[in-house]
C-alpha cells in the first residue's frame, strides 16, 4: 500500500518522535498522545492546497503489516477504552500501524519511523 506524508520539508525519515510539533498533530495529541506519523494513503491531491510548495514522501508499506480499524479483526474498537490503549493493543499484536477511514477519505498513521521511498514537491 502506497502511504503519502505531506511535509513542507524534505524528510530522510518521517518520525513519530515529532508527533505534536505541527498543528495538525497537536490536535491528534489531545485524542490521544500515543506517538504516531500521518499519511494518506490514495487523495494526498485534495489536500495539496494546505502544503503550497510542500514534499510529498511515498512509502510503500505492504497492507499486512497495518491493522484496519474499519473491519477491526481484533474487536479493539470495542474492547480499548480509550485510542492510547487501541494503538497500544494493535502495536502489541505486531502491526506497524493503522489505517482508517472510507475508500474516498482512508488515512493511516504509523507508530515507527519509515523512509520514504519517494520524495517529490507540489
Amino acid at each position: 500500500m502506497k502511504l503519502y506524508h505531506l511535509s513542507c520539508y524534505k524528510l530522510k525519515r518521517i518520525s513519530p518522535a515529532c508527533f505534536g510539533k505541527n498543528s495538525y498533530s497537536q490536535a491528534e495529541k489531545a485524542v490521544s498522545a500515543f506517538p504516531r506519523a500521518f499519511y494518506y494513503v490514495n487523495q494526498y491531491k485534495k489536500h495539496e492546497r494546505y502544503f503550497n510548495n510542500a514534499y510529498v514522501h511515498e512509502v510503500n508499506m505492504p497492507e499486512s503489516l497495518l491493522y484496519d480499524l474499519e473491519t477491526d479483526i481484533g474487536n479493539y474498537r470495542v474492547s480499548c477504552q480509550t485510542f492510547t490503549a487501541l494503538f497500544n493493543a494493535v502495536k502489541w499484536a505486531g502491526y506497524k500501524g493503522v489505517v482508517y477511514g472510507e475508500d474516498k477519505h482512508k488515512g493511516a498513521c504509523l507508530f515507527y519511523s519509515a523512509k520514504p521511498d519517494k520524495v517529490f514537491k507540489i
